[in-house]
């Protein structure tokens, strides 16, 4: 019986101690406030340095995402004006569905163009909405004298013929701005405000 428990105790001696459960000098092993305090400030430093790269990273998308939209129905416009041999304008305003119907409408308002955009064939005869655009927030915000682009049936810009410009802005000012511009051949194109000596954007705050 002697033996049995000898052997007992010794095997249990032999058995791997987890580092968790290790000791040293009689006291468990773990964190001491001093490299608590030591994590908790590198974590904050990293936080820091990550929370106004991510807000750029959400401003840079959301004036990314604007312009596309702009542009989407510009390159619309002009393809249906070719296509059909119509006029096509994209103007600002907003669509409704009539409740009868069921058919959307759409009516060129001399709203701002943050509150929406229409796509419409033959603007001066008998509208025909062919796509819509809902509120884009206030966020980028859309900088612009213009009203309205009229594209007639060869794809070149019969109003204003002159060409469109437009300033996608937020709170960051000209600096990060994106300007879209549409010639009076009908084609667009895309670039930056940054160092062009022109102040397109006001100055607001999100």
């Amino acid at each position: 019986m002697a033996r049995q428990e000898h052997a007992s105790n010794r095997k249990a001696s032999e058995l791997p101690t987890s580092p968790a459960l290790a000791t040293t000098g009689g006291r468990w092993r773990g964190f001491t406030l001093v490299e608590l305090l030591v994590t908790i400030a590198v974590a904050g430093v990293i936080l820091t340095l990550g929370v106004p790269s991510m807000r750029q990273l959400m401003m840079n998308n959301r004036m990314t995402a604007l312009t596309n939209d702009l542009a989407t129905a510009v390159h619309l416009a002009r393809t249906e004006a070719i296509r059909r041999g119509v006029s096509i304008g994209v103007c600002s305003g907003s669509a409704d569905i009539d409740s009868g119907t069921g058919i959307t409408t759409g009516q060129c308002q001399n709203t701002p163009w943050n509150d929406g955009w229409l796509v419409i064939a033959d603007p001066s005869g008998t509208p025909e909405l062919i796509w819509s655009r809902g509120p884009a927030g206030d966020s980028p915000s859309i900088v612009t004298t213009i009203t309205e682009l009229t594209f007639s049936a060869r794809g070149n810009l019969s109003s204003p013929n002159s060409g469109a410009t437009f300033s996608i802005c937020d709170s960051r000012g000209d600096e990060h701005a994106t300007r879209f511009e549409v010639t009076g051949s009908g084609h667009a194109r895309v670039s930056k405000l940054a160092g062009q000596n022109t102040s397109a954007c006001p100055q607001t705050t999100d």
